[in-house]
């Protein structure tokens, strides 16, 4: 977060929605891309699964992503059942203390209503909810994808996202549409910059972007 006395331009977090291998992955590493290009601006790729991986693999024999997806879904609801926000948490309390270095975070596997806009992190970071849509992925089969964790990617509420991506067609087609709701969200930025500038009538330090 930039800073100076007491007024403050907030840090963006990009949180990215969809069903496996609908290219979550994939829009995470253009956003980086198209703010290192064209806005000289550093981010950082988070996870919630990071964690869990980590203790699946440690404990549980978890070695596949596909077919060791039944582990990563047991093991997360039993941590779920003792504490909701526990992934949230780590991952937004990571971002904290990240967040005085780097302006952009991209946090690529929200599965859970709490995992979108957490509270109190909503207040004091811009959360972009960005929905990524691929007609051409139907998803996981089986009992996998009857999970909790599939729900909201699967059958989406997308009144509740900032943006939907399609990224149905080739990959240029889906970079262009990243580009855009990038340049829509510094845009935002420069706004909202702005406004604090004309309501202060102070300097507010803002993010260096080339245009």
């Amino acid at each position: 977060m930039t800073q100076r006395g007491s007024l403050m331009l907030k840090n963006v977090v990009f949180v990215l929605t969809g069903k496996a291998q609908s290219g979550k992955d994939t829009v995470a590493v253009m956003i980086q891309q198209l703010l290192k290009s064209k806005y000289e601006s550093s981010s950082i790729q988070l996870a919630y699964a990071d964690i869990l991986k980590d203790i699946c693999v440690r404990n549980y024999g978890y070695r596949d992503k596909d077919k060791d997806r039944a582990i990563l879904q047991n093991v997360g609801d039993v941590i779920r059942q003792n504490n909701e926000d526990y992934f949230v948490q780590v991952v937004w309390d990571l971002i904290v203390t990240m967040m005085s270095n780097t302006q952009y975070f991209i946090v690529t596997d929200a599965r859970f209503e709490n995992e979108m806009r957490p509270e109190p992190y909503n207040h004091y970071l811009t959360i972009v909810n960005v929905y990524i849509d691929n007609k051409n992925k139907h998803g996981l089969k089986g009992n996998v994808a009857k999970h909790e964790s599939e729900q909201i990617a699967t059958t989406p509420d997308l009144s509740k996202f900032d943006y939907v991506i399609d990224n149905s067609k080739d990959l240029e087609d889906t970079f262009l549409e990243v580009m855009k709701m990038v340049d829509n969200v510094i845009d935002n930025q420069a706004r909202a910059y702005q406004e604090l500038r004309e309501e202060t009538g102070l300097d507010v330090p803002q993010t260096e972007t080339k245009q």
